[in-house]
């Protein structure tokens, strides 16, 4: 864990910082194989990327062991460029890989760990999930751990953008529109999903106001990841 610094400047080594790490990473297999029949999966957190190229660096074969015998496969590192998907396909894939192995639903408005990962460890450069009337977005982790910049929304970790994937039940689908209806648009806020202590939900930052918007359109990547693997062979 001490070289990962070196690729994520400003990343706690200490043992806990590793533990989480470690978890986002496992838990991003665990989706991997949730979804192989999808299609590739995107990793939304730089802290569970840290440890995936130092343990490339340094055992690369006892990493593809591991994850043959914990997930069934082995998920190969890509760049995001090299998925073969649009990425907020991908990490639609991921968001409900990582639901579906917390149990939750798709469209409950708590991040799955993985998605709240970075932000409870305020990683410089790092993406901060989050809601922002009622659309997932991120935002970028300044150098010294707070929001900073505009947030980018991605619409196909919306219920019509799940939906129209093929993720997202029927059932589900009706819920969320009823949640809407019944809520309106919401306040507008930034809510990051879990505080910095990992307790419950906070709203950790303020929206620098108004809608968050994509940068991309038209599918094409929206970033909030730089890299993923599995899908299909």
């Amino acid at each position: 864990m001490r070289q990962a610094p070196n690729d994520f400047p400003g990343l706690a080594v200490d043992d806990a910082a590793w533990l989480r790490c470690s978890t986002g990473l496992a838990q991003f297999f665990e989706t991997c194989r949730l979804q192989q029949a999808q299609g590739p999966c995107a990793l939304p957190s730089k802290a569970a990327d840290s440890v995936w190229h130092v343990w490339l660096q340094t055992d690369a074969g006892g990493l593809a062991a591991w994850q043959q015998r914990y997930f069934g496969q082995y998920v190969e590192h890509r760049e995001a460029e090299a998925l073969g998907a649009p990425l907020d396909e991908c990490l639609a894939r991921t968001w409900a890989g990582a639901c579906r192995s917390e149990g939750r639903s798709l469209i409950a408005q708590r991040l799955p760990f993985l998605f709240a990962l970075d932000g409870l460890m305020r990683l410089p450069t790092g993406w901060a999930y989050g809601h922002e009337r009622g659309v997932l977005v991120h935002r970028q982790i300044d150098g010294l751990g707070q929001l900073s910049g505009s947030s980018t929304a991605h619409a196909a970790l919306g219920a019509a953008g799940l939906a129209g994937l093929g993720l997202l039940s029927a059932s589900e689908a009706q819920a969320m529109q009823r949640r809407r209806d019944d809520s309106g648009s919401g306040d507008g806020g930034f809510n990051w999903g879990y505080s910095f202590s990992d307790g419950g939900s906070s709203d950790c930052g303020s929206s620098d106001g108004g809608g968050a918007s994509c940068d991309g359109g038209g599918g094409s990547s929206c970033g909030g990841s730089s890299c993923g693997g599995g899908g299909g062979s």
